[in-house]
């Protein structure tokens, strides 16, 4: 088996650190012990609940919940949302079968982001609030067959 990738952002095969992130949709911890030697696992790393492009993708995760268990694959979204306001927000917007947790302190996104949010940093000038990267990195996207030339 693959040992843990510490130089960088974890590859395909990398043993994932074991994470223990406290659930959103149920009651207690999650923990990715929890699926080794079980299951393979399709993990989404979203920033929040503030943010609408991450609510959409967390909906059709959810969608595809039951195909992928289908095939032997489980999932589990992650969110940097605060566990309070998490389940708050799936108290009033449920999705059936969804498997969440809350990682407000980044460790998972860190762990196997190849842009981890902990480059970025709040600043407010001229009064208002905006984000902005204080160091650059290169992010890789490998999208097999939606690239002109493959």
């Amino acid at each position: 088996m693959p040992e843990l990738h510490v130089d960088g952002p974890l590859q395909p095969g990398d043993r994932a650190p074991d994470i223990v992130l406290d659930a959103i949709t149920r009651d207690g911890t999650i923990s990715l012990q929890d699926f080794r030697g079980h299951s393979p696992i399709l993990i989404g790393l979203f920033r929040g609940l503030h943010c609408p492009f991450c609510r959409r993708h967390i909906a059709a995760q959810a969608q595809l919940d039951a195909a992928l268990r289908d095939k032997g694959v489980e999932s589990l979204t992650v969110v940097n949302t605060p566990i309070e306001r998490a389940r708050l927000y799936f108290r009033y917007h449920p999705l059936p079968n969804l498997l969440a947790a809350s990682d407000p302190e980044r460790v998972s996104h860190r762990a196997r982001s190849a842009c981890p949010l902990s480059s970025l940093r709040r600043t407010k000038p001229s009064g208002r609030a905006r984000w902005v990267w204080t160091s650059s990195r290169a992010c890789r996207w490998t999208c097999p067959g939606s690239c002109p030339g493959q």
